[in-house]
């Protein structure tokens, strides 16, 4: 399991990520860190989509919640932070060092992030064994040119490199618009 040390996480004002619904629980006791919680068995274990992946051990449901991710609320990301989500402008998810960590990116993902709790929802049914997905293009606008990627989730569309949002043609973008960040609804 990786081990997250970052001592930024004391760095971000409460009043800079109140305003994006962060769970109230964490926002009343003033934490800048936010711990994971699941809801499902989950196994980490090695991908076909390349290094570990997080899996399923029992058949979860369209509509069901996995977890909800965790780390810490940083104003910026480091040079060393890969595995960050933009919540907004000025405002990232680092790595909580827990299995949420190990979440793969598919263009045809078989889950979404819920923006108001942090929370990863199941799209469609998802089998005991099947590797848990959501799409990096919903929270990233652009990717650092240094933490892009080759995608090997097999969708004919695939653009093969991801970037982020930016960088998708106009009909992914439109497929992908229900399951942005409001960081990037603004922004799209």
């Amino acid at each position: 399991m990786r081990k997250t040390n970052r001592p930024g996480c004391r760095a971000v004002n409460v009043k800079v990520y109140a305003k994006l619904l962060v769970p109230a629980s964490i926002l009343r006791s003033g934490e800048k860190k936010i711990p994971s919680l699941f809801f499902r068995r989950l196994s980490v274990r090695k991908s076909q989509l390349g290094g570990l992946g997080l899996f399923a051990e029992e058949p979860i449901y369209p509509g069901e919640l996995i977890l909800r991710l965790g780390g810490c609320l940083v104003g910026r990301r480091t040079a060393t932070d890969r595995n960050v989500i933009r919540l907004g402008k000025r405002l990232f998810l680092t790595e909580s060092g827990d299995l949420d960590d190990y979440i793969n990116h598919s263009c045809v993902p078989n889950c979404c992030v819920d923006f108001d709790n942090l929370y990863l929802v199941t799209l469609r049914s998802i089998g005991k064994g099947e590797e848990i997905t959501f799409n990096y293009c919903t929270t990233e606008y652009e990717i650092d040119p240094t933490f892009r990627f080759v995608c090997r989730c097999g969708y004919e569309r695939c653009p093969g490199i991801i970037s982020g949002y930016h960088y998708l043609d106009a009909s992914e973008r439109k497929r992908l618009k229900p399951y942005l960040s409001p960081f990037l609804k603004r922004r799209a």
